[in-house]
């Protein structure tokens, strides 16, 4: 989940699979994992509840 300001406010256990950080080593591009820079914020109670 992003904030308005496009800030990674909180992401699920299983977010790392999906998330992660573009970055061009030796001329290539190349994915880092999402935790690279420190773990992932956790998702707010509120923001995982699931409406029927």
């Amino acid at each position: 989940m992003f904030d308005v300001a496009g800030t990674l406010a909180g992401a699920s256990e299983d977010a790392w699979q999906w998330l992660g950080w573009n970055v061009v080593l030796n001329g290539q591009i190349t994915r880092l994992p999402a935790e690279t820079y420190g773990p992932l914020p956790p998702l707010r109670p509120s923001a995982q509840e699931v409406s029927p």
